[in-house]
């Protein structure tokens, strides 16, 4: 009989438990994001990050140097759309 009614509560348990811990998983609001070839024919990091803040100043920018081959590099505006 003691069995019969600590599967209720236990259920009770579980059920609680688990609509707790899916209230505290964040959900992701992922922003898609755009990039803007800002100069194909080199890069400085510091001016390639200056121009891209310049230009995307709302959207959160970030400027970065990726390479074209194994020297050379180009300057690539990352934001948010």
């Amino acid at each position: 009989m003691e069995t019969l009614l600590a599967f209720p509560r236990i259920f009770v348990a579980v059920l609680l438990l688990s609509g707790t811990c899916t209230v505290m998983v964040p959900h992701a609001n992922a922003q898609k994001r755009c990039q803007e070839l800002l100069d194909p024919n080199g890069c400085s990091l510091y001016n390639c990050q200056q121009a891209c803040y310049q230009k995307h100043t709302a959207q959160q920018p970030r400027g970065e140097c990726l390479a074209n081959s194994s020297f050379e590099y180009r300057c690539a505006c990352f934001f948010d759309c």
